[in-house]
């Protein structure tokens, strides 16, 4: 469950997404996400299960900063991505204002410090 006070989900659906998203954060303190009430997610599902388990699962766990799985494939039916694009879910009082995306560091960092 994503906790009540997040102004701000960042939804990675692919993997070059999740490498901008995670290089970024990684130059970070671990918890600058929560310190400005965001999340991240990492959307796994179309991932092969091997792939999963063997590679993604141990890379993702020794990041610092936390970083929930997505493995229900009907997520982008509720939150829908564009290709090459991070998804940014703004949040007010746990209802969805607005979908944004974006595609460089900096309008992450200014989504998040916002």
């Amino acid at each position: 469950k994503i906790p009540k006070d997040v102004k701000l989900v960042i939804i990675s659906h692919e993997k070059g997404t999740g490498v901008l998203v995670n290089e970024y954060l990684e130059a970070k303190n671990e918890d600058y996400l929560q310190k400005n009430h965001v999340v991240f997610i990492a959307d796994i599902n179309k991932m092969p299960s091997l792939i999963t388990k063997m590679v993604a699962l141990p890379k993702l766990r020794k990041y610092k900063h936390p970083i929930y799985i997505n493995y229900d494939e009907r997520f982008e039916e509720i939150v829908p991505s564009k290709e090459n694009m991070v998804t940014l879910v703004h949040v007010e009082n746990s209802i969805i204002k607005n979908i944004s995306y974006i595609s460089t560091t900096e309008e992450l960092k200014k989504a998040i410090e916002k």
